[in-house]
């Protein structure tokens, strides 16, 4: 197996040293965005909201900010205690505070899935470079008195055409396949973010106004009654 990878690098000339870099590259990055889109920055942002939601109702904003340490691994927590520590100030402050920390927050998401689309690009057009290379060798094959010497230049060409036109695309699909689920789920984890943050913000609003328990209570009676 291996003698048979290390022919087929071999026969595609210099350019798929390139284009495998290119494709372990790639690999590093996507397990270690997969790892962090799926496995670390997962969450229950909904039960995290409610929990918030109960202690604010209990005028426990000490205790809301503590639980959102508890929580600090997350994103949300963080952006939500950025706007409990500013409690009693004026909303824009509360909003710009939260804003800072959304803006800080957001690059844990987004970080290094563009690379992924850089990557699939980048290893396609190094593959197609290696195709040009065989088929200038292949043609330049024809130039040869030798029948011996055109046959095997020309087998040399294709096979450097060929092996390089493979790899770029196996480099490339899966490349742009993680480019594509990777963005869909920063774009989820983005508005899941952006939902929790003006929710709060308009907790915020109603609590500095003591109007936050009369809104919850309208809002369960309103749920209640559509239920029934």
């Amino acid at each position: 197996m291996f003698s048979a990878i290390a022919e087929f690098f071999h026969e595609g000339g210099w350019t798929m040293y390139i284009t495998a870099t290119f494709g372990v590259v790639g690999w590093v990055i996507a397990v270690e965005r997969g790892k962090k889109l799926y496995v670390e920055l997962k969450y229950n942002s909904q039960l995290f909201m409610s929990r918030v939601k109960e202690l604010m109702l209990q005028d426990r904003v000490e205790d809301a900010i503590q639980f959102c340490n508890t929580e600090s691994k997350a994103l949300l927590p963080n952006v939500v205690k950025s706007g409990l520590e500013r409690v009693g100030c004026d909303e824009k402050v509360v909003r710009q505070s939260m804003e800072s920390t959304y803006l800080e927050a957001t690059p844990h998401i987004t970080d290094k899935i563009s690379y992924l689309g850089l990557i699939a690009n980048a290893g396609l057009l190094f593959g197609l470079l290696g195709t040009v290379l065989g088929l200038i060798r292949q043609f330049s094959a024809l130039a040869s008195d030798s029948v011996a010497d055109k046959q095997m230049m020309m087998a040399k060409g294709i096979a450097e055409a060929m092996n390089n036109t493979a790899l770029g695309l196996m480099v490339a699909l899966p490349m742009l396949v993680f480019h594509g689920v990777y963005a869909a789920r920063a774009t989820k984890l983005m508005e899941e973010l952006e939902r929790g943050s003006s929710q709060f913000l308009d907790w915020i609003g109603l609590y500095n106004y003591g109007q936050l328990g009369n809104r919850v209570e309208s809002f369960e009676k309103q749920k209640s009654a559509a239920n029934n």
